[in-house]
């Protein structure tokens, strides 16, 4: 256990794109908690092992989701003002009752009905890279990795085009930890004022979408109020569009540079999806909980009122859970048998849209090198190029041509 006094600020940079930082590994490989300093010059712990981390978010009691909470270790300021309403702040019985309202639209069933329209938005934009890079290269970050969630989570939602366009744009700015407090308030206000419209919208002319739903079954019948209602829809855009983006942009560039991994890929679609999504571990700002009453992780007591963050990209490079022959945790292995990662998270908190992600990820990566076979980089991936300040890991870009 250590408690640095000259660290640097929490997420630590990553020096390998797909790795941990090296601290992290560190952290895990000597034991117990670390102290991690804050934007705000306060600390927190630092759970980086697998099994600190699933004890962090296993047990609800001890370790609290609430962000109104003394201790509650922040990301940024206006957090608590902008975040109070929301599910994954919330601790049961709110946490369950909100949960509820959306879990059928994540069901297994309800997704899976969805795939044959990812293939044909993934076909759509295939098709658009095609004539595109008859000019010259291509950002498939912005061309191709951005539009299939948003586009399927809007869908799904009833929002139009340009509600997609901006809400995608104003979700940049909120997730973005160095974005300044007066944009973050502006793109919070902003996104406050398309809600209600949407919502209006909605209530007028109801249509077969979450919004609709959300509306005409719980807001008007008084079973949730209109902030919280807001906050669920701002949730929804964020959680699925945000991350499947960046899954797809990283996992391009990852089977680029270990191209052989990518006949696997089509054997398996499934199953080398969940190595993607453990070795590269996009959320790397969250979760966050606060201690509710004295505990004990990994052999370190903490007390009620601290603030502990569980690193999941540490603890898919767990050592001890992950490492194969011959196949290190460190190393990218579609064969691996990896779907007990927890890059969705673990416990109650767990992502609500992993089975949508899953499936957006196992037809768009396959089919993406089927139609163009011979993908490749236009450019090598500059540092500039990733998202290092956000919430979820990502690129900003990523330039290919065939």
């Amino acid at each position: 256990m250590t408690t640095p006094t000259d660290k640097p600020v929490f997420p630590y940079p990553r020096t390998c794109p797909y790795a941990p930082p090296e601290a992290y590994t560190r952290f895990r490989e000597e034991g117990g908690l670390h102290k991690v300093d804050q934007w705000n010059g306060e600390q927190a712990w630092l759970a980086t092992s697998y099994a600190d981390v699933r004890a962090v978010l296993g047990d609800a009691e001890s370790f609290s989701s609430d962000i109104t909470m003394d201790g509650f270790p922040l990301s940024h300021a206006g957090q608590r003002e902008h975040e109070s309403n929301a599910l994954m702040r919330k601790d049961d019985p709110e946490h369950a009752h909100d949960r509820r309202i959306l879990t059928r639209e994540f069901s297994v069933k309800r997704v899976e009905a969805l795939r044959d329209r990812v293939r044909e938005i993934t076909d759509e934009l295939i098709d658009d890279l095609l004539v595109r890079g008859k000019d010259g290269p291509v950002d498939l970050v912005e061309h191709f990795a951005h539009q299939i969630p948003a586009r399927i989570i809007c869908e799904m939602m009833g929002l139009s085009d340009a509600d997609r366009v901006a809400f995608a744009e104003h979700i940049l700015i909120t997730t973005d930890y160095a974005a300044s407090g007066e944009k973050k308030r502006q793109a919070h206000g902003e996104m406050n004022e398309m809600f209600d419209r949407v919502i209006a919208e909605k209530r007028a002319d109801r249509k077969d979408d979450i919004v609709s739903r959300l509306v005409h079954e719980h807001l008007d019948t008084g079973d949730i109020d209109l902030d919280t209602a807001k906050t669920i829809l701002l949730v929804l855009f964020a959680g699925g569009q945000d991350t499947t983006a960046n899954m797809i942009g990283l996992s391009v560039q990852a089977l680029l540079e270990f191209p052989e991994q990518i006949e696997q890929l089509h054997k398996d679609p499934a199953g080398s999806v969940e190595e993607l999504l453990r070795f590269l571990t996009v959320n790397q700002g969250e979760p966050r909980r606060v201690v509710a009453q004295d505990a004990e992780v990994g052999g370190c007591p903490v007390k009620k009122g601290e603030g502990i963050i569980a690193s999941l990209n540490a603890a898919n490079f767990d050592s001890t859970v992950f490492d194969r022959d011959n196949s290190p945790a460190g190393d990218l292995d579609l064969t691996r048998a990896a779907r007990n990662h927890v890059a969705f998270g673990f416990g109650g908190h767990q992502c609500l849209g992993q089975n949508l992600a899953r499936v957006e990820l196992q037809v768009a990566l396959p089919q993406l090198f089927e139609r163009i076979p011979g993908l490749r980089l236009a450019r090598p991936v500059a540092p500039d190029d990733y998202r290092t300040t956000a919430v979820i890991y990502g690129l900003e870009h990523l330039y290919v041509t065939w």
